[in-house]
């Protein structure tokens, strides 16, 4: 490829595009060199290497497309050539019509066609370079312009865009078409001015739900301290309840140990069995049998009160049907290995349970006659199985 011989150690295959190569010919010639590794624009990467009598050279590139060469190589002169004086010639930018909307202006300079050189002439190196320095001058001054008119354009964009309520047609439309856009304008500003007023009603809205929420936080609050005050009292209650009972005389209220037990297991029946239950959970026909108002005073590690509550369950039935009793009928031996316990008057041995998952948790046991008639036997713990 042809390259112009910019110094003793570079040429230019472009003008821009120097590389490092000692030519050996002089400042201003146009020597032919072989492109042995290329690279960027900057030129670092570029190997050449000079081609003293070339069979053929590539034209070198053009300013612009389809233009001459920016230099030509010629074998036959005796002494390196220098190219011709570049003239850079600006393509005027024709002006927007009237009608039209002005697009962003784009300044383009475009260098006009460079002469082949004259055979055998000898340009003045200095007239290159001052072409080439015409040309990028014009170039600098032109990309100035242009980035001028690019900011003034953005100003103008920037001011049209910060008044979205005042619509600006565009020239090119006209007639239905314009009047099409300025009805999709209005009711586009009719639908911003809906949304506003929708968004003021629901910001009204949280403030409300904001005032009942708080509202119902101190109704709450209130209502804790309430619960709590009640609870005090209910305890201070409790407590006043069984100081009174403590204090109170525990004595028996008869004579006799049945009329007693009798009388007690009256009093946690009615206290027990609620008003409209009475009916249906009576106390049964029931009676004491061998030694069993002997154990209810003498037996340890079970209150007289949980015996007491445990045979108004038996008397009403409830014992029937609640686990933690386990009543069941009561066997002479090993279970499933022995035959219920039965009396010719009595009628059949049960057993219940007075206390469960305690150690010699108490057992009570007593006869039940077809009749329903109940006798209270003994009280005893979990392995004592005598009746």
């Amino acid at each position: 490829v042809p390259a112009l011989v910019a110094s003793v150690k570079a040429v230019t295959l472009f003008p821009g595009l120097s590389v490092r190569h000692a030519s050996g010919g002089p400042v201003g010639a146009v020597v032919a060199v072989r492109v042995d590794l290329s690279g960027k624009a900057d030129g670092k990467a570029w190997k050449l290497s000079t081609v003293t009598n070339p069979a053929t050279v590539s034209e070198a590139l053009p300013f612009i497309v389809g233009g001459d060469p920016w230099i030509r190589y010629d074998p036959a002169a005796a002494a390196p050539e220098a190219p011709a004086p570049v003239h850079a010639a600006p393509v005027p930018v024709p002006s927007p019509p009237a009608n039209k909307p002005a697009a962003p202006p784009t300044v383009l300079a475009t260098p006009g066609p460079l002469p082949a050189p004259a055979a055998h002439a000898h340009p003045a190196v200095d007239e290159v370079f001052t072409a080439l320095d015409t040309v990028r001058t014009r170039f600098e001054h032109l990309s100035g312009e242009n980035m001028r008119l690019t900011r003034e354009l953005e100003a103008l964009r920037q001011e049209s865009t910060a008044r979205p309520e005042i619509p600006v047609p565009s020239p090119a439309f006209g007639g239905a078409e314009l009047e099409r856009l300025r009805v999709r304008v209005a009711l586009m500003t009719r639908e911003r001015a809906e949304m506003v007023e929708d968004h003021g009603r629901d910001m009204a809205e949280a403030d409300d739900l904001a005032v009942e929420n708080a509202r119902l936080l101190h109704f709450n609050e209130t209502l804790r301290e309430q619960n709590r005050t009640e609870r005090s009292r209910a305890a201070r209650a409790r407590q006043l309840s069984r100081d009174i009972t403590d204090a109170a005389d525990d004595s028996p209220l008869f004579a006799d140990a049945g009329d007693q037990f009798r009388h007690e297991v009256y009093l946690e029946w009615t206290t027990r069995i609620p008003a409209g239950s009475k009916t249906e959970s009576p106390l049964a026909a029931y009676g004491f049998v061998n030694g069993f108002l002997k154990d209810v005073a003498d037996i340890q590690g079970v209150d007289r009160s949980k015996i007491v509550a445990v045979a108004v369950e038996v008397l009403t039935g409830l014992a029937d049907s609640m686990p933690g009793r386990d009543m069941h009928r009561l066997r002479g031996g090993l279970p499933g290995a022995s035959n219920f316990i039965e009396h010719p008057v009595y009628g059949t041995a049960w057993r219940v349970a007075l206390q469960i998952k305690t150690a010699s948790a108490r057992r009570m046991h007593f006869w039940r006659d077809s009749d329903g008639m109940i006798r209270f036997a003994t009280v005893g713990i979990h392995d004592d199985m005598g009746i």
